[in-house]
């Protein structure tokens, strides 16, 4: 599987489609890897339809499609990726795009979004940086707040992300805990036996290239 980087094949893959070897197009390709625990690398990536999902990706994971589950999602962003970072804009067919750095640094298809849905996004987002401080900010708040701007905005002028009336930071938990820092700080992916109390009903999902 091809994983776009540059700005033009990131761009390319947030309006639905990627050019592969036989230079037919498709849909840019599901890329979140299930972690350790409940299920496994073999599970479907970000597909169930119940529990709680984390996704992590630092910059320059790629570009893909992210489908979530009906709990409470988190997307957590590491890797030198900021909240001035992110911006926002819709495909071809009215889904919700996030790029990193412009896409530079990475592109999401949120997949069961619409501009007049968008109970198929992350509830949240969540910042760590390099000095391992975490921000949060409700996503989806967020997203329903531009709706109009997100109409006007396309891949040369997407709206930036502002969570200044959405944060919640110090009301609400960092999620992923340990897994979550490491990878946002290293880009390693961690694993272990699931605690009954952080984990039990967290499904982890790494960002990057699929096998």
């Amino acid at each position: 599987m091809n994983i776009a980087h540059t700005l033009a094949e990131s761009i390319e893959a947030t309006h639905g489609m990627h050019e592969d070897a036989s230079g037919l197009y498709t849909a840019p390709p599901h890329f979140f890897i299930a972690g350790a625990y409940p299920g496994g690398a073999g599970d479907p990536p970000f597909q169930e339809d119940t529990g709680n999902q984390l996704a992590l990706f630092n910059y320059a994971d790629g570009h893909g499609m992210l489908t979530i589950s009906k709990g409470v999602n988190t997307l957590s962003l590491g890797g030198g990726i900021t909240p001035a970072m992110l911006t926002a804009m819709l495909d071809r067919e009215l889904r919700v795009i996030l790029l990193i750095d412009g896409g530079h640094g990475g592109a999401l298809i949120l997949a069961d979004t619409s501009i007049d849905d968008f109970s198929g996004a992350p509830e949240r987002v969540q910042f760590i940086d390099d000095e391992k401080q975490v921000r949060i900010f409700d996503l989806a708040a967020w997203l329903r707040n531009h709706q109009a701007a997100l109409l006007a905005a396309d891949w040369r002028d997407p709206i930036a992300f502002d969570g200044t009336s959405v944060e919640l930071t110090g009301s609400v938990a960092q999620d992923g805990g340990y897994e979550a820092m490491v990878y946002a700080l290293y880009g390693m992916e961690v694993s272990f036996t699931p605690d009954a109390d952080t984990h039990a009903e967290i499904d982890i999902f790494y960002g990057g290239i699929a096998a």
